[in-house]
């Protein structure tokens, strides 16, 4: 399980795109992972055959470090792979790499540890991190030691039977002659083996499985004993049919269960405000007939983010955040701009970045391609986290106005509805609708209504940081550019 976000701790394996026995090539993708800020798409390094999957789709909560599958390079290793009992092996590894991690922790505070480092000696041999580790922690001279991993390499096991930590009969046996290196046992099988307490009985010895392919090194297979399960994860059961009119409790995904945790510390930590703008659209959609015209396409949330861009550059009050460990006030050092995208598994909302220094081509490009990114999970961390002012579109479900919750650690945020068609009074600029309340007895004389598209769009700001007047002078340069769009050219 990868660590695909620096807040990740673990995740759920969706599903699996291969079945065991499959060839697969570099770069294909095998499994769709959910993190705890998206569905991404997993993908290996070599080729080879998918061996064993230990992990099944639908598994929730697996731990990051936790081996998900088993890959071989030789097709005819696929068989023995599959026999083997792994559920034991992944138990064993993880009661032994615990005892060899207090074993080791209590050596830190003996004071012996730069002493023993000093007097490592390694001679000439290749050593696992893992082997280096307890080599160094020891003070041990391994230059006579001889590896039994890939290519001759000293692993874990090969040091703790040397430590007298596990019995020398659970290291593998190598054939007579020269045999390839390639066909050394899996290093799983090492890790339960070799890191076995001295005082349990060695066990006859088992077929040895065949050699795992180069997409899961020995020694890190053996390291990951710490955060294996313990043992193969069962498959989901799955729940009884539901009777004719019931209905069935859905559970909810990672990212949803994250995002509601996130909106509800929002709310609760951050002092929302709130400011509601309607500005007239209809140049802003005749610009964007005369750029289609030319054969430029942009959509009309591409015309927002460049009118946010620019008022953002106009109002750098906004374009800022709230730190809350200094509790101080902190300038963004560019203008870069995340859109919400709804995606199956729940919100994400990518990044626009340097959406100032962007013409409307460029954003549309930009949008177009982290929107489709986003929905197929193939968002890279850096591409949806962080952002220095969020916008979230709804008019195109027909939604006049709405409030959308900051995301921190920004400041802001902007709700945008639908443009409608509103009755206004030609020399109100702000766009006021003319309902019938509000003209009581009719408009002055020789002032007629009229007909214009209006988009009423809603700032949330954290009060910390953007005060009233500021939000006020931040709405009134994003109406500029949306009533007066030719300044979005500039």
């Amino acid at each position: 399980m990868p660590a695909l976000s620096p807040t990740m701790s673990s995740g759920t394996v969706c599903r699996w795109l291969v079945a065991e026995g499959d060839a697969v090539s570099a770069g294909d993708t095998v499994a769709e992972i959910e993190t705890d800020k998206a569905t991404v798409s997993y993908e290996v390094h070599d080729d080879g055959f998918m061996a064993k999957i230990l992990v099944p789709g639908g598994s929730e909560d697996v731990p990051v470090g936790t081996v998900l599958a088993l890959m071989v390079d030789d097709e005819g290793d696929l068989a023995d792979v599959q026999s083997h009992d792994w559920s034991a092996v992944l138990a064993a590894g993880k009661a032994a790499s615990g005892e060899t991690s207090k074993a080791e922790e209590g050596s830190a505070h003996d004071g012996a540890r730069a002493n023993a480092s000093s007097a490592a000696s390694f001679g000439s041999k290749r050593t696992s991190p893992a082997a280096a580790h307890l080599v160094r922690t020891h003070g041990l001279d391994i230059s006579a030691l001889e590896g039994t991993g890939r290519h001759g390499v000293v692993t874990k096991g090969d040091v703790l039977v040397m430590m007298g930590k596990a019995p020398a009969s659970a290291l593998p046996r190598k054939a007579a002659g020269h045999a390839p290196a390639s066909k050394a046992p899996p290093a799983a099988a090492l890790s339960a083996a070799a890191n076995a307490p001295s005082s349990t009985a060695a066990a006859p010895a088992a077929a040895a499985p065949p050699a795992l392919a180069t997409a899961v090194p020995l020694d890190q297979i053996v390291d990951l004993g710490g955060n294996l399960p313990p043992a193969v994860f069962d498959a989901p059961e799955r729940p009884a049919s539901a009777a004719p009119g019931a209905f069935e409790d859905a559970k909810p995904s990672t990212m949803r269960k994250v995002i509601a945790g996130r909106l509800t510390e929002s709310m609760s930590t951050v002092p929302h405000s709130y400011a509601v703008m309607d500005c007239r659209i209809d140049n802003l959609l005749a610009l964007r007939q005369r750029l289609k015209a030319v054969g430029v396409n942009v959509s009309v949330n591409d015309l927002v983010i460049k009118a946010v861009a620019k008022a953002l550059v106009a109002v750098p009050e906004v374009n800022c955040r709230f730190d809350a460990e200094s509790g101080t006030v902190k300038a963004n050092d560019s203008v870069d701009i995340s859109v919400a995208v709804a995606t199956d598994g729940g919100l994400i909302t990518p990044i626009v970045t340097h959406a100032d220094t962007l013409g409307l081509a460029g954003i549309n490009a930009a949008v177009k391609d982290l929107a489709a990114r986003a929905r197929k999970g193939k968002l890279a961390p850096h591409e949806y986290q962080g952002g220095s002012f969020s916008v979230s579109n709804l008019g195109m479900f027909g939604i006049d106005e709405f409030t959308a919750v900051i995301n921190p650690p920004q400041a802001c945020i902007l709700a945008v509805g639908r443009g409608a068609q509103r009755a206004v009074l030609p020399a109100d600029n702000a766009a006021v609708a003319a309902d019938v309340d509000d003209l009581g007895d009719g408009p002055a004389p020789g002032v007629t209504p009229e007909l214009a598209t209006v988009m009423s769009v809603t700032m949330s700001s954290d009060r910390r940081v953007v005060d009233d007047a500021i939000a006020g002078q931040f709405l009134a340069a994003f109406r500029l550019h949306c009533e007066t769009p030719d300044l979005l050219m500039a």
